[in-house]
């Protein structure tokens, strides 16, 4: 039985490698948001050497190496809480493990611990057995196939349940756009991206494992698109990486060292963002003038304190420029309404939270890059 590398392992094993380097890249990384760099630098890591696994096995090098057979049998149960806690470390400042944390990994560590008696037999006897019930294609059905059949379908819950969690976590991160700094909005649109190709991913497991295990036609390009898949997503995160390098920095990064002794939790900071956008977009508080931090703390229910750490932190803006992101958007919405195109600029300050003309002509042009005059100008549709 020959080994052979054909120019579709060749791209698995160049995606690999990538992914090693990646993640020797994050995992040494000494600035910026740390924890949530060091754990796509795991997530990384645990894909590459899956891979490796992966790619072995088709060419047949395990024949030649058979203790690495199985090695990363239980890596995919990494791949759920490893996401979760990247997105949930990547959308708050507040970032910290505790004890809780472990018991996301117990479902790999059980896998790994019960795989050990296997680990231990002889290359010879794992040779015997890749050559007579793998490579072979034999019909019959050992209690080993069996019992690594069903931990294989028990991934596909596991993931499906830490998609969903994923999905709810980047629920309160989902902002209004005028609300948010270019630099938050390239940061939640990577993380919205990257728990997409990860459902991509999940769809890509579940039609292979259909087609392995419950009577559907079995199609050997579904085991190409699930391994592929891993591959592209290498492949993309490192493109951003080298595209995009801003996204794996600290937002605000000199706030950081204010609210060090915060007692705000990730959790508590998620709930908070949800509570004000929900504020500002229903009960619209920006339209009065004299809206002030202290007043707006009341009216969420948190401390003052509070309130100016999850504006600075989660949003990237100061108050006042925070509060003014939502006027200009009001303020848009009125040029361009035929309804009340006609007013003046000075009526639709005032009506949108505005004191004066000269504050709303100055918070028009840094959240547009344009006066307001331009953008009637620009969004005049022509007679």
């Amino acid at each position: 039985m020959e080994s052979h590398v054909t120019i579709w392992e060749l791209i698995i094993l160049l995606g690999a490698a990538q992914g090693g380097f990646l993640s020797v890249v994050f995992l040494a990384q000494r600035r910026g948001n740390l924890l949530a760099k060091r754990i796509l630098g795991v997530l990384l890591l645990v894909f590459s050497l899956r891979l490796l696994e992966i790619a072995a096995f088709w060419t047949k090098y395990l024949l030649l190496w058979p203790h690495f057979w199985t090695t990363t049998f239980a890596l995919p149960y990494l791949f759920g809480p490893l996401l979760y806690l990247y997105i949930a470390n990547s959308a708050s400042k507040n970032n910290q493990l505790t004890g809780k944390t472990l018991a996301h990994f117990v479902p790999f560590l059980f896998v790994f611990v019960a795989q050990i008696p296997f680990f231990t037999l002889s290359a010879d006897l794992k040779r015997e057995y890749l050559a007579n019930f793998i490579y072979s294609q034999n019909d019959a059905v050992s209690s080993t196939a069996i019992v690594a059949t069903f931990v294989f379908l028990l991934q596909l819950p596991h993931l499906a349940i830490y998609t969903f969690f994923t999905l709810r976590r980047l629920k309160p991160i989902n902002l209004v756009p005028a609300s948010k700094s270019q630099h938050v909005l390239l940061k939640t649109n990577w993380l919205w991206r990257l728990t997409f190709g990860f459902c991509c991913l999940f769809c890509l497991w579940l039609t292979h494992a259909a087609s392995l295990n419950f009577g559907f036609p079995y199609i050997k390009w579904f085991d190409y698109a699930a391994v592929y898949g891993m591959t592209f997503g290498i492949y993309a995160i490192g493109y951003t990486a080298i595209s995009q390098p801003e996204i794996h920095t600290e937002i605000n990064g000199d706030a950081g060292p204010k609210y060090q002794k915060s007692t705000l939790s990730p959790k508590e900071t998620s709930a908070i963002v949800g509570r004000i956008v929900e504020i500002m977009r229903q009960k619209k508080p920006w339209l009065e003038n004299d809206l002030r931090l202290p007043k707006l703390a009341k009216i969420v229910g948190i401390p003052t304190h509070h309130l100016s750490q999850v504006i600075n932190e989660q949003f990237d803006l100061n108050f006042f420029d925070f509060v003014n992101g939502y006027r200009v958007e009001e303020a848009k919405k009125l040029i361009l309404d035929e309804r009340t195109k006609h007013f003046t600029f000075l009526r639709i300050a005032y009506d949108v939270g505005f004191n004066n003309k000269t504050s709303f002509n100055s918070a028009f042009r840094k959240h547009t890059g344009m006066t307001p005059s331009e953008f009637r100008r620009n969004n005049d549709k022509p007679a």
